[in-house]
């Protein structure tokens, strides 16, 4: 299954990304790429008037994955990110190298995903257990009925998915107002794409 993995920056800001052809395993090789847009990120930091100690990683699907095994393998500081997105991620097995002190992760996961196992001991479930095994912050959104997608839409904690998204950058991004409202551009643009495709199936 095809996935995207990104960098998004503190800051006027940013953000870049990366396709995962489908097909794709996600082995060292994707890790690397990960770490390589980490750095990245970084040395352009003064470029586009990103703060780069305030960049995190993501992915969907196959882009979770990367994003995780490269946030979760002790990466050095240079690559680290601060904070992680999870839409649709798992870590297959190989959860227990997320360690105390690692970065927190806002993680989304559908309860029927017939792609990304949910449940133990393979599914997204091991990750967060591990997560909270360590005393990494998470925030963990199971969605139902909708397979293989996200539902920006759908309503947790009396906000939409989106807004706890954002709400989890800000605070671990620390941004500034316009890169909230930027943040809260894209994500809904993601959101309504997502829409209507549902419609169009």
């Amino acid at each position: 299954n095809s996935g995207t993995t990104g960098c998004l920056g503190r800051r006027r800001r940013a953000c870049g990304s990366m396709t995962v052809p489908q097909g794709t395993y996600a082995g060292k090789g994707a890790v690397e790429d990960a770490s390589a847009a980490m750095a990245w990120m970084r040395d352009s930091a003064g470029l586009y008037n990103i703060e780069a100690s305030r960049i995190a990683i993501g992915g969907g699907s196959a882009g979770a994955l990367i994003s995780q095994l490269q946030a979760y393998n002790n990466p050095p500081a240079a690559v680290a990110p601060q904070a992680v997105l999870s839409y649709l991620g798992a870590m297959y097995g190989t959860e227990g190298t997320i360690l105390s002190g690692a970065p927190p992760a806002f993680v989304v996961a559908s309860s029927d995903d017939p792609v990304v196992p949910f449940d133990l001991p393979l599914g997204t479930q091991a990750m967060v257990d591990q997560m909270n095994a360590v005393g990494v912050y998470n925030e963990f959104y199971v969605q139902t009925g909708v397979g293989h997608e996200v539902d920006f839409f759908g309503v947790f904690n009396g906000q939409t998915l989106l807004e706890n998204n954002i709400d989890f950058l800000a605070h671990y991004l620390v941004p500034e107002p316009s890169t909230f409202a930027l943040s809260a551009l894209g994500f809904a643009a993601l959101a309504a794409y997502r829409w209507r495709r549902r419609r169009a199936v």
